[in-house]
């Protein structure tokens, strides 16, 4: 798998069979809507074009589906004869194959134990640990997703703020900023943080002040109307002074 990062697109390429058949991830484009969106086929041609970087080669588009990486696991995982297992009973991001060994280890689990159920060689008590166990093994899995799972994929191509969960602080704060960051919720461990649009983090701290103080070192520059009220003082000032 290889990572695509231009003005054009965010996107990941992976050869299917080593040959001709390839699967995309395309994260991030401009214009990207906020929310789950699905692309169109002409648009999607296009942003593969993009990552491959030759708008001529020729596409067989075989399918186009919009997804989301999530993280959650089911209340329950067994009620009555009903048992959950794989993304039924729990739900990761695709970073490092955990959702898919953690849904065999499921099956394995409690297909040995139902045929020994089965067999009468254990009670139905037996069943009884299915739960308690893969829970705990999901529960593991999802910790390690977690951190696996590359933030800056939400980042993408734009200046990016990542802020605690229900700190609304910050919302008034990057609309001020003059660069429009998109801003995601996501445990900072109390601060936030600022990742640029080539993946760079280019501050990390819990006041608005700080913040301000690090894109100011970086070059940026005042916004417009600021710099409007400015020119219109100075040029009232000289004819003032020329009067």
């Amino acid at each position: 798998m290889c990572f695509v990062r231009n003005e054009q697109v965010y996107a990941t390429l992976l050869s299917k069979n080593g040959r001709d058949q390839w699967s995309s991830h395309i994260m991030d484009y401009p214009g990207k809507p906020d929310g789950l969106t699905g692309l169109s086929e002409d648009k999607t041609l296009e942003l593969l074009r993009a990552a491959i970087g030759d708008e001529a080669i020729p596409i067989e588009l075989h399918a186009v589906n919009a997804w989301e990486a999530a993280i959650g696991m089911a209340a329950s995982f067994r009620q009555g004869r009903v048992f959950l297992a794989g993304d039924a009973a729990h739900v990761q991001s695709s970073a490092g194959g955990l959702g898919m060994n953690t849904g065999i280890q499921d099956g394995h689990n409690l297909a040995w134990k139902t045929a020994a159920v089965l067999h009468e060689q254990f009670t139905p008590a037996l069943l009884d640990t299915y739960e308690p166990e893969r829970r705990a093994a999901a529960r593991a899995s999802l910790a390690l997703s977690r951190h696996m799972h590359p933030t800056l994929d939400l980042a993408g191509s734009r200046w990016t703020l990542f802020v605690e969960p229900g700190d609304g602080r910050w919302q008034a704060t990057a609309a001020s900023l003059g660069i429009e960051p998109h801003v995601h919720d996501l445990n900072t461990l109390g601060d936030a943080v600022l990742v640029r649009p080539d993946g760079f983090v280019a501050w990390r701290g819990a006041t608005r002040e700080s913040l301000q103080d690090a894109l100011r070192d970086l070059g940026l520059r005042p916004q417009w109307p600021y710099q409007l009220v400015r020119s219109t003082t100075a040029s009232q000032c000289g004819s003032s002074g020329a009067g």
